[in-house]
């Protein structure tokens, strides 16, 4: 699947919508004629973060408690909610109107093992340096998706396209969040963290687009 962001007048990025491969290469009038959304669109990568192109990589398993609500209601039909999980395998659940009356809940709990999943460079070109999301910034002469400025004190880092602190975040090993005018302040030192290791999605010091 591919992605596209509708710019307005002013450069801003308004919404992006999802366009199937077959339509990628002209993604713009699929969206504004063929599904008559007007416009003018700019595609994007959901892949691309930083002027890198990522790729995702199961790098983990870890295992949770699924719970399951399924209403059986008047109409002998089935439907559920406050699912975090749900194995499909067996058929869909068939919709009902919100209006029929439910006769009795059946509560269903297991484990199960969901992947986990880190972003891993894979030296492929990325699109517009950066995944574009409402209120980002089409600047059309870099070719580059720019998120909102963060502060008024953070620059824009040209290799990047990304708001970075004028400070360096500390490499001391304590978390720090950032203070307009001070810098960074320290939320917890690092003799008080646990071991774990930190998501490779995020650089500390600069504008994260999750």
């Amino acid at each position: 699947m591919a992605h596209f962001a509708e710019i307005d007048l002013n450069n801003i990025v308004k919404r992006v919508l999802v366009v199937p491969d077959d339509q990628q290469a002209r993604g713009q009038d699929f969206l504004s004629i063929d599904l008559r959304q007007g416009g003018y669109w700019v595609q994007t990568s959901y892949n691309s973060r930083g002027g890198v192109h990522y790729t995702e990589v199961m790098t983990d398993t870890k295992k949770i408690k699924s719970n399951i609500t399924v209403h059986i209601l008047s109409s002998g039909s089935l439907t559920s909610s406050n699912t975090n999980y749900m194995d499909l395998s067996a058929g869909p659940l068939s919709a009902v109107p919100l209006s029929s009356i439910i006769l009795t809940n059946i509560v269903s709990s297991r484990n199960v093992t969901i992947p986990i999943y880190t972003l891993s460079a894979d030296g492929k070109p990325h699109i517009r340096y950066n995944f574009a999301g409402p209120g980002f910034y089409y600047d059309s002469v870099r070719d580059a998706f720019i998120p909102p400025k963060p502060y008024n004190s953070w620059v824009l880092e040209a290799s990047s396209c990304l708001w970075v602190a004028p400070i360096s975040y500390p490499t001391d090993g304590s978390i720090y969040i950032w203070d307009e005018p001070r810098g960074w302040l320290m939320t917890m030192a690092a003799s008080a963290l646990t071991a774990r290791p930190l998501s490779s999605t995020h650089t500390p010091g600069s504008s994260s687009i999750n």
